[in-house]
């Protein structure tokens, strides 16, 4: 009875918190698709009372302009780590985040963001200026380019960037690259085999031609000779 019991509260725990980590991603996810630059947030201070035109109403606002503020472009990932979270719990997917994975994961949120501000800079998001990276990526890639040149820490981050998405997939670059090539042979096979029949098709058809242009009465006594073998 007790382990029945232990067994249900857990299982009540998950329900919640897969309950909470989708309200999340479904609240972050309208946050930021109707986000406002005129709406009132931390960056736009409004004087008087004024209605936020956000999904989310006034707190959306806020929470959209403080993702893009730090995340930039890459604010757009979370909604999904959320989703991806709420699953877990609900135990639809089978995930697991140790120490490693956790850092991997974190990793990945750094690099794309400070590749996003490398590459990109100041971006219009949904109408509001922003860095393209937010202030993560900003920061980042000032730390990296006061070390390295812009691809010098470019190459650093695709880099780390590769080493985390394989520590969270579990996949090899060999086998990546293995795979690759076997979609590319396939490819190429299929598009020979194409082009081969095309043109066969196309020998056949202009023998075709020849042969009315020739004869132009043959379709007609090719047709008297078949019904007199009739």
């Amino acid at each position: 009875m007790a382990k029945a019991s232990s067994a249900s509260r857990s299982g009540l725990k998950k329900e919640i918190l897969g309950i909470v980590f989708l309200a999340l991603a479904v609240l972050l996810a309208l946050s930021l698709f109707s986000f406002n630059p005129d709406d009132p947030s931390f960056n736009n201070r409004i004087s008087g009372p004024s209605k936020a035109t956000n999904l989310a109403g006034f707190i959306g606002a806020h929470l959209a302009d403080v993702f893009f503020q730090t995340f930039g472009l890459s604010a757009f990932l979370w909604p999904v780590f959320f989703a991806l979270f709420a699953l877990k719990f609900f135990q639809v997917l089978k995930l697991a985040f140790p120490p490693a994975k956790t850092a991997a994961f974190i990793g990945v949120f750094i690099t794309v963001s400070s590749l996003l501000s490398l590459s990109l800079g100041k971006r219009n998001i949904l109408g509001g200026i922003f860095d393209s990276g937010g202030a993560l990526g900003h920061f980042g890639a000032r730390l990296a380019t006061g070390y390295l040149n812009i691809i010098g820490a470019t190459l650093l981050f695709t880099l780390i960037l590769i080493l985390c998405a394989m520590a969270l997939t579990n996949l090899s670059v060999l086998e990546l690259s293995r795979s690759g090539g076997r979609l590319v042979s396939a490819a190429v096979d299929r598009g020979r085999k194409f082009w081969k029949t095309r043109q066969k098709k196309r020998k056949e058809e202009a023998k075709e031609i020849q042969k009315r242009t020739k004869n132009p009465s043959w379709p007609f006594r090719q047709k008297r000779e078949d019904e007199e073998k009739k």
